[in-house]
């Protein structure tokens, strides 16, 4: 999976400062806010619940190499984002390429099933097409972790709520892994934004699921300082 950040909101710690201030009853010209105040200003935002000021800090990235039922988890989060994902329904996927869970690639048995269930699969999809069927009919035989594209956008509000659930161990690895990818590409903007992407039991100090139905947290395990950084983002894809 590749994540790559393709378009923002210029001055985004600024622009919150100043979306910020129209409470206050200020108006301030985002020119006229120097970046330590700016820090400062997101800092404290990140302090309380009132985080509307972070809606108008968007983000828009490009995700290659994502399968079917990883974006069909994306899309799940309706409020604050945007997508635009390959259609299936016009792409011939032909000799497709899918991702192979790590619980597979470690079993020689279940590694030799999963890729001969995946070539028979891509036969009968380019025999089915060959026939005359069509694509949108012929893409039904396709498995859910076949890969695709997409564009996905965000506001920064809605990156942090998803941080919050998607970087906990709750989620699956290939959602883990995603959030990651995108936590390093806001650093390419504000590693300060970048570092406030965190599971939701790092803002809270509690683990946010711990009814009967949830999945037992191991986070610590992976995570010994119970905070994901930046500097380590590619040693924490796990």
């Amino acid at each position: 999976m590749k994540v790559t950040l393709v378009n923002y909101t210029p001055k985004p710690l600024q622009t919150i400062a100043m979306a910020l201030y129209m409470t206050r009853g200020r108006i301030v010209d985002i020119k006229d806010i120097p970046d330590k105040e700016a820090k400062y200003v997101f800092e404290e935002t990140t302090k309380s619940k009132l985080t509307g000021m972070w809606e108008f800090v968007n983000f828009m990235f490009r995700i290659d190499d994502i399968n079917r039922a990883t974006s069909h988890q994306l899309v799940r989060h309706r409020i604050g984002t945007s997508f635009m994902q390959e259609s299936m329904r016009i792409t011939d996927k032909g000799e497709f390429s899918y991702s192979m869970p790590k619980t597979i690639q470690n079993n020689v048995e279940a590694l030799d099933i999963y890729k001969g269930n995946m070539k028979d699969i891509s036969g009968k999809y380019r025999e089915l097409i060959d026939m005359g069927i069509p694509i949108e009919d012929a893409r039904g035989v396709l498995p859910q972790n076949v890969y695709t594209r997409m564009y996905f956008g965000a506001t920064y509000r809605a990156l942090y709520g998803m941080a919050e659930q998607r970087m906990c161990m709750q989620a699956q690895r290939d959602m883990r892994n995603l959030m990651i990818l995108i936590k390093k590409e806001v650093a390419i903007v504000s590693e300060q934004m970048a570092k406030a992407l965190q599971p939701i039991c790092v803002h809270t100090g509690n683990c946010e699921f711990a009814s009967d139905f949830d999945a037992k947290c191991n986070l610590v395990k992976y995570y010994p300082k119970r905070s994901i950084e930046v500097h380590d983002v590619e040693n924490l894809i796990i």
